[in-house]
């Protein structure tokens, strides 16, 4: 298959497809993912499919984001953080393999209503 980023054309989710995005990660990654943690939610986003985390706080659930975002380069991902904290950590994973990101804080977002002026005229 020459096209491994395609949603829903491989089989990622087999114990081969999982072999297959363990062997296509590594060298972008500065950590060895995850099998149950990781890499299995990231093979069913990779099929098209929803998927559910629910894991501690700093097992590595940012990391379902960065490596989708890895494999998938010609797609946009948006991940809406709850804290500024959680935002500079998903900027901390920025590699030569993946440069772009924008990072939109409400404190920003919100300056001009809290400067008592309006976009709408």
């Amino acid at each position: 298959m020459s096209d491994w980023s395609t949603r829903g054309q491989y089989d990622w989710h087999t114990p081969e497809g999982i072999a297959q995005l363990q062997e296509r990660l590594r060298p972008k990654l500065p950590w060895e993912p995850n099998i149950d943690l990781q890499l299995k939610p990231l093979a069913k986003l990779l099929m098209g499919k929803h998927g559910l985390v629910i894991s501690a706080t700093g097992d590595g659930k940012l990391a379902i984001f960065y490596t989708y975002s890895l494999m998938r380069p010609d797609t946009m991902t948006i991940v809406i953080a709850p804290t500024n904290a959680l935002e500079d950590d998903m900027n901390s994973l920025q590699s030569e393999h993946l440069r772009r990101s924008t990072q939109l804080r409400g404190s920003r977002l919100c300056y001009p209503c809290k400067r008592g002026s309006s976009s709408n005229g």
